[in-house]
């Protein structure tokens, strides 16, 4: 057994040290032999740590007989072990005599001695009965009494069997002490200034109220003059001397201002301002014990605010019969308003002025003048907006079309289907003063041009196909005719036919025998002699051939005139 390889991964030992520190806690150990062991691992449960006394003793493993990383997997201290358990109890022990032990008859906590504390914890629920066979004491770090004492002072207490107080010293006090509020009642019969109390307010600092219930007016179906008015008074810290006076104000009816006045060291009148017929209103008033308030059931009257006085602060707490205009919460109303400064949607506004940047902060639009609007993109002006129309200075880009007019429009459309992009260009010089230009990527199509004397032409780069060319008073048609005054104020089609040879002939045909015959020949305009002949004999000739020359005009023959002698 001496070889065993068991021998060199089990064995037990006595702790001889504890490092609490560090994340896994080591161990000193003292093992079998005298061997010693330091900064050994002692691996423990989940929730579950102790730091173990010298001498308590430990099972070591050292994985795969390696002696050099040893690990304490159980500490164990018989010298403090709860003795004595029943099957299935468990207990939490140490060696002072601590314990909690799961007993079969119930939980028992044995404290040694000590205290038990509880802490850090919003409250101790207990869904059971307490039963304590020791005193109960609350605040037990200050003032506190026990149960016990407090039972004594109660069965001491005595007070008149009707209840009225009487053998209360200071009611005012005994009321703020047990919590319940100290009030009156006041008359404010005028609309004006009144003095409702009378307090003193030492400095660094102290703190009283006054609520008024009631308010101005007492007239059935007004809900608003059941009114509620808070004042709050809070003295200031020496440097300098004086008082915080804030009126807060729930109705139209409740009291409108606050005012003071410091009458002597740390006394101060107190003012508030109130519509007419204030009657039987309900004052409650509190303050801190360094403190006094004597509040006036018939106060003082003046229809202004006292000369010598302080103005407080006044706040509405709007509600719904007290709303508040889009000014009071510097908002826009639903029914429209007025916005000052620059204006950002979803995010800053870079633009300043009166604009309104949208996503952007300086893409939007802002005033510039008088019916001026300008257009903004990355803070770059790329139009504006006037009387006149919109003003670009940059390209418009439109997947649609681009129309003007009203009624009847104007409109500028891309199909996106041509090979090439076309472009309107507008330019001039010295020598072509205003040009009207249709390009397209391949070159111009046509320009419509004013010439320097004032003239215009129009220049088309290829053919020109038209049903109707006109050109002043002329006109020409698409089969090749031309009407004009050159023409009669007619076609050229009818002036041709009406005016020119469209064929020529020759008439019916007369021989006439000249040799030896006598007599006259005709001599009729239009003949012309078409041949003559003779026969072998002699040496004239024997006779002619003539006809009349015919020409034809339109659809009508008519013999040429003249040649007569």
């Amino acid at each position: 057994m001496a070889n065993h390889p068991l021998q060199n991964m089990i064995t037990r030992a006595v702790i001889t040290a504890i490092d609490t520190v560090r994340k896994c806690q080591t161990a000193g150990l003292k093992l079998i032999a005298g061997e010693k062991k330091e900064n050994v691992e002692h691996l423990e449960p989940y929730g579950f740590t102790s730091a173990a006394q010298n001498g308590a003793e430990a099972v070591v493993l050292f994985p795969g007989g390696d002696r050099s990383h040893g690990v304490a997997v159980v500490v164990a201290d018989r010298r403090f072990r709860l003795k004595g358990l029943a099957r299935g109890e468990v207990a939490l022990y140490d060696d002072q005599g601590q314990s909690v032990t799961l007993t079969r008859a119930g939980i028992v906590v044995n404290g040694g001695g000590k205290p038990v504390i509880f802490t850090n914890a919003t409250k101790a629920r207990f869904e059971m009965p307490i039963e304590s066979t020791g005193d109960i004491r609350d605040n037990c770090d200050s003032s506190g009494k026990t149960m016990a004492e407090m039972r004594t002072t109660y069965n001491g207490h005595t007070h008149k069997e009707n209840g009225d107080g009487g053998d209360i010293p200071d009611k005012k006090q005994f009321a703020r002490t047990i919590g319940a509020v100290t009030s009156t009642t006041i008359t404010l019969g005028e609309s004006g200034w009144f003095k409702i109390a009378t307090v003193v307010m030492p400095q660094a600092t102290s703190t009283a109220v006054i609520k008024l219930y009631g308010g101005a007016g007492f007239n059935a179906g007004s809900p608003e003059q059941a009114a509620i008015s808070e004042l709050v008074l809070r003295a200031g810290n020496g440097s300098p001397v004086g008082i915080t006076a804030t009126l807060w104000r729930r109705s139209p009816s409740a009291a409108n201002e606050v005012a003071w006045v410091n009458t002597s060291g740390d006394t101060y009148d107190i003012y508030i301002n109130i519509g007419q017929y204030a009657y039987w209103l309900i004052a409650q008033y509190d303050y801190t014990g360094n403190a006094n308030v004597t509040l006036h059931s018939t106060p003082e009257y003046s229809s202004v605010q006292p000369g010598n006085s302080t103005s407080g602060q006044t706040y509405t707490l709007f509600n719904s019969l007290m709303k508040p205009t889009a000014g009071d919460v510097e908002a826009l109303s639903v029914n429209g308003g007025r916005l000052n400064g620059p204006l950002g949607i979803g995010t800053d506004n870079a633009l300043g002025g009166n604009s309104i940047v949208f996503g952007d902060n300086d893409t939007g639009f802002k005033w510039h003048s008088d019916g001026v609007l300008g257009i903004y993109a990355n803070n770059a002006l790329v139009g504006y907006i006037d009387n006149s129309g919109l003003h670009m200075s940059v390209d418009v880009l439109t997947n649609g079309a681009v129309r003007a007019g009203n009624a009847k429009k104007l409109s500028l459309t891309s199909n996106n289907n041509s090979t090439m992009t076309a472009t309107f260009n507008l330019w001039g010089d010295a020598n072509r003063p205003t040009v009207i230009e249709l390009d397209d990527d391949q070159g111009w199509h046509l320009y419509s041009q004013r010439n320097p004397d004032g003239s215009i032409v129009f220049t088309v780069n290829g053919d020109i196909t038209a049903n109707t060319l006109r050109a002043g008073g002329a006109i020409y048609q698409n089969n090749g005719d031309i009407f004009g005054s050159l023409w009669g104020n007619g076609w050229l089609s009818t002036w041709i036919n009406n005016n020119l040879v469209l064929d020529v002939q020759l008439g019916a045909g007369t021989s006439v025998t000249t040799w030896n015959n006598a007599g006259s020949w005709p001599n009729t305009p239009g003949y012309v002699v078409t041949s003559v002949w003779k026969d072998y004999q002699g040496e004239n000739i024997d006779g002619i051939n003539y006809a009349p020359l015919q020409k034809r005009v339109g659809s009508q023959w008519y013999t040429v005139q003249g040649g007569t002698v």
